[in-house]
């Protein structure tokens, strides 16, 4: 199973090697006439690889924190992690968040700002929003009303996403903003005085009106689905651009949301490798046999780690 979070900085040469000399390797066989139009194919996509690894080193940084809270579920109150989620917000952003709403309220607003107060990569701040109950239209009327950012015009749709050096995609539906730029500051006329000034003195000076500060585009947000028996919930992804930096800010949220690794994409990778290992004629032990992880344990497949 993959990690839950992709690959950090200390991990990277050592996965990425196989990928390059299975590059090399591709490129050798295209030379020698075996199937060349194949091996250049996987030696494209090895490549493509390897450059989304590099530029979500140097444009992400993480893995952001889940802060530890009591809240009452429908067995009782428990303690822990608001989420089991996985993901990496832009680099120079602040690991740990800031609870905007309430502890008692059901909707959690988590910001997520940068260190130094400037934005990165045309994104200016980042939210983790989480609605519970699996239906996402109450957590789409939530988002379009929040004081916290600007969703402006655009409409749903569903994408996927993919992270490198992560196995499967990422399903999940994401606010496609209208393609419409910033309103610029609109300037102001010059009002003319009621009265004018007498012979030979001066016109009083006019204060002048400040500068209107141009529209916040409209943000980005991906909205993720999170199965859990005991809080399933819907989760989004906000992240709001600087006005003339929405195509670069589109890229850098779509690059962070493709990290996202929720419970139940992990619970989907370890039924999986469970079903594989119980397959007629294999010969494997049934589930929870010593030796063997067990399917409820999200720690116990090999290679996860939690987040």
């Amino acid at each position: 199973m993959e990690p839950a979070c992709p690959l950090q900085a200390g991990q990277r040469n050592r996965r990425l090697l196989p990928l390059a000399w299975m590059a090399g390797l591709a490129g050798l066989l295209g030379v020698v006439g075996c199937g060349v139009n194949d091996y250049l194919d996987a030696s494209r996509q090895t490549w493509s690889t390897l450059k989304q690894f590099d530029e979500d080193q140097r444009k992400l940084g993480g893995p952001a924190e889940i802060p530890v809270m009591e809240r009452q579920v429908a067995q009782g109150t428990v303690k822990g992690p608001l989420l089991e989620i996985c993901f990496r917000p832009p680099a120079g952003f602040n690991k740990a968040p800031t609870l905007l709403t309430q502890q008692n309220q059901p909707l959690k607003v988590l910001q997520y700002t940068s260190a130094d107060g400037k934005a990165s990569g045309g994104v200016a701040g980042m939210w983790l929003v989480i609605q519970p109950g699996r239906n996402a239209e109450p957590l789409k009327k939530e988002l379009a009303k929040s004081p916290f950012f600007a969703m402006g015009e655009g409409v749903w749709d569903k994408t996927t996403l993919k992270a490198a050096g992560t196995k499967g995609v990422l399903n999940a539906e994401w606010f496609k903003p209208a393609n419409k730029p910033a309103q610029p500051a609109t300037p102001t006329a010059t009002p003319t005085p009621a009265n004018p000034p007498a012979k030979g003195k001066a016109p009083a000076p006019t204060p002048k009106a400040a500068p209107v500060a141009p529209a916040n585009p409209p943000a980005v947000a991906f909205i993720i689905p999170y199965e859990h028996p005991q809080e399933p919930a819907s989760i989004a992804l906000v992240y709001q651009p600087v006005p003339g930096m929405e195509t670069a800010a589109r890229d850098l949220a779509m690059r962070s949301a493709a990290t996202a690794r929720t419970l139940s994409a992990a619970a989907a990778e370890r039924a999986r490798l469970n079903r594989k290992k119980t397959a007629p004629g294999k010969g494997a032990p049934p589930p929870g046999a010593p030796g063997t992880p067990a399917v409820s344990s999200p720690d116990s497949a090999p290679g996860s780690t939690r987040p």
